[in-house]
């Protein structure tokens, strides 16, 4: 557990990491990486412009992090077997919809 601690705290918190890492799968968030990408000539443009616009949305500070209940992942699933039953096999759309929310209701926490 210790080197995945250190290996995990490396990617998110040391500028090194943000440079070798160039944001590749996303746009580092930490200011001491940004700092570190926007300051080394060998960043990319769509890595620059990427952490540009980044820091225009969150320049206000005024965005909040999203938390969904538990259970959340499985609407996506109820909601394609709604459409699918609507679609496919024709039934009623408010029946349907009523077998959502139930459903639904049920599976958040």
């Amino acid at each position: 557990m210790p080197t995945a601690a250190a290996y995990l705290s490396f990617f998110d918190n040391d500028p090194k990491a943000a440079l070798a890492f160039q944001s590749a799968n996303g746009v580092v968030v930490t200011q001491a990486g940004q700092q570190a990408l926007l300051g080394d000539p060998a960043t990319p443009a769509a890595v620059r412009r990427s952490l540009e616009t980044l820091a225009e949305v969150t320049s206000d500070g005024d965005i909040s992090p999203a938390t969904y209940p538990a259970g959340y992942q499985t609407l996506p699933n109820i909601l394609r077997r709604s459409y699918e039953n609507i679609s496919l096999r024709g039934q009623d759309p408010k029946q349907v919809a009523a077998q959502f929310f139930d459903e639904a209701a049920r599976t958040l926490r």
